[in-house]
């Protein structure tokens, strides 16, 4: 017997198998006599019938019994695989995601580099995989220069139908609005999925209509967009433009929760799957290349999110308060990266393409859980609170052209241990470092010429700043206020002390005469 797929059911059903199925009841469609089953809370054989329709065991039909020392045997086995199908695979340096944030595949960087070709993708019913979102030589460059990539699959429904799973309950009414929008009036054809008939509705830029159902439950909408024609998720309304809901207004009443699109869709409008409340599911897949400003913001129970190659912006507040979200593939098409991942609490490893030349303002602030950020050296700028807050966050790495360390750039990030700033950075801004307990030693480079207010403020836990400048930077008063109290700034040594006695007679350096010191000379 071939066990393909194990899973325990209620104390009220059996556990029946066959080759290849688990199920909770005897199918009969597509079976043929003498198809046979095993029921393993019983210990029957049951043979099908096709003339009767009908299951036999024991001695009926010429059935027999089945061994009850084999039923402890693939019991033991169904607990065993179900342990493995579940078993959580720990994520390595390089990770390959399915849609639904599972890891898939979990390589080192040398594993990795040793691939000739991506692994197999998983089939899911009504779903053809497309591909994974990142080219492998990409990728495999990416990784020599960095060490770490996160990669997701794509996916686009069989038929080519974007199809919506909505659940309406009785206190909100039984009424769902669908806002959309189409190249052409009547160009898409919804199915409600109640047995109503379908339907198309007038309109273009802002597409809508709504259908009232007989009674609460769970239903599938499928659109089908006209041969020639498109549609793009959301009507692009400043407000109210999503795609589904329940009333009118349908804030806090989201009814989606699973979207699978299909073919024709090249975009989610703005606001597109806005406070998408319910939603726990979705795939993107390859020819969407637009994503509007907050198309996928609030949808605080989506866990996971794989955007598919050929888009190449990722705007403002695209993520914002999706608390859920643990997992998120950017493709290696990105170029833009605005203010992507706000308040992204569970967000643990993000990879940054090559080709992205700055990160946002506010990019993953609040982003809690965040551990693993990379940043490629194509980057030029950061945005001011880039990385505040991000408290589990162990290292950032700033890229060669960066030249300045904007205002709050990596504040209260509690758990930092390094951030290395090197030669060629000229400021560092107002409350960019403060409040970073785990920093022991912090290097200010040579190329430095201001410090900005309270910029290491309550930094208790660093030891040592190496100041590299020659001439000192011009400092606020409040740049280093409430830090370790026995901390030692060490100034680079001159055989005459000028050095030294530069920094002792600076505006702002001078109060801290007691703490800065001359490093050692150099050997000679």
């Amino acid at each position: 017997m071939r066990i393909v797929d194990a899973r325990q059911y209620t104390p009220t059903t059996k556990w029946i198998y066959a080759e290849g199925v688990s199920t909770e009841t005897k199918p009969t469609a597509g079976l043929v006599t003498g198809s046979i089953f095993y029921e393993l809370d019983t210990g029957r054989r049951l043979k099908f019938e096709a003339e009767t329709g009908k299951w036999y065991s024991g001695n009926e039909g010429g059935g027999e019994s089945f061994e009850k020392g084999m039923v402890s045997v693939l019991k033991s086995l169904n607990f065993s695989l179900w342990a493995e199908k579940e078993k959580h695979i720990p994520p390595k340096d390089v990770n390959l995601y399915d849609y639904d944030g599972t890891v898939l595949y979990a390589y080192s960087a040398q594993e990795f580099l040793a691939l000739s070709d991506f692994p197999a993708l998983p089939a899911h019913a009504g779903l053809t995989a497309q591909g994974w979102n990142w080219q492998l030589a990409t990728a495999k460059t990416y990784v020599e220069n960095y060490g770490v990539c996160e990669i997701g699959a794509s996916y686009i429904t069989e038929d080519g139908k974007t199809r919506a799973v909505i659940e309406i309950g009785e206190p909100e009414g039984l009424t769902v609005y669908l806002k959309f929008q189409q190249s052409a009036a009547n160009a898409v054809s919804i199915d409600w999925g109640d047995g109503s008939e379908a339907e198309t509705t007038t309109g273009t830029t802002a597409a809508a209509t709504s259908h009232t159902y007989a009674a609460a439950g769970r239903y599938v909408i499928a659109l089908t967009v006209a041969d020639g024609a498109t549609m793009k998720i959301g009507n692009n309304g400043a407000y109210q433009g999503g795609f589904i809901g329940q009333g009118n207004n349908w804030t806090g009443r989201s009814v989606l929760k699973a979207l699978y699109i299909g073919a024709q869709v090249p975009e989610i409008s703005t606001q597109g799957l806005w406070c998408q409340t319910n939603l726990k599911e979705v795939t993107i897949p390859e020819g969407v290349t637009v994503l509007g400003s907050r198309s996928i913001e609030t949808c605080i129970k989506l866990k996971a999110c794989v955007i598919p190659r050929g888009v190449t912006v990722l705007p403002d507040f695209l993520f914002r308060c999706d608390y859920s979200l643990e997992v998120l593939c950017i493709p290696d098409t990105v170029v833009t990266f605005n203010s992507v991942c706000q308040t992204c609490v569970n967000l643990a490893r993000v990879t940054i393409p090559e080709g992205v030349s700055s990160i946002g303002g506010g990019a993953f602030i609040r982003c809690f859980s965040a551990e693993i950020i990379n940043l490629p050296n194509s980057i030029y700028t950061l945005g001011a609170s880039a990385f505040e807050s991000c408290y589990s966050l162990l290292e950032i790495r700033v890229s060669e052209h960066v030249t300045a360390i904007p205002n709050k750039f990596a504040r209260q990030c509690h758990n930092l241990r390094k951030c290395e700033l090197h030669s060629g950075i000229t400021s560092i801004g107002a409350q960019a470092f403060s409040g970073n307990f785990g920093l022991g030693e912090f290097e200010i480079p040579d190329t430095v010429t201001s410090i900005g207010d309270f910029a290491f403020l309550y930094n208790d836990g660093t030891i040592i700043f190496h100041v590299r400048p020659t001439t000192p930077p011009v400092i606020e008063p409040t740049a280093f206020t409430a830090t370790n109290v026995s901390m030692t700034f060490l100034v680079p040594y001159s055989a005459d002390h000028s050095v030294l006695n530069a920094y002792l007679a600076a505006t702002g350096w001078a109060s801290k005469g007691d703490q800065i010191e001359e490093e050692e000379a150099p050997a000679v």
